[in-house]
């Protein structure tokens, strides 16, 4: 990867950066995602924790039950 990614949640209190190589990406079509992106899927990749870096801000875990 040339240059880091960079980016953050909605409401821009979190903001990331990654200087790893993904390991892999999607596009995620559940009904969450379609939700959450306001669009038919979601992209996301995925890197080594050692390549991730939070910015600012301090993440919250969330889980989802049905």
């Amino acid at each position: 990867m040339d240059a880091p990614l960079t980016g953050g949640c909605l409401c821009g209190a979190i903001r990331y950066e990654s200087g790893g190589e993904p390991s892999f990406a999607l596009l995620c079509h559940c009904r969450d995602c379609q939700r959450q992106s306001g669009s038919a899927y979601a992209a996301g990749l995925r890197v080594a924790a050692s390549g991730f870096w939070v910015t600012q801000g301090e993440p919250k875990f969330y889980v989802k039950t049905r």
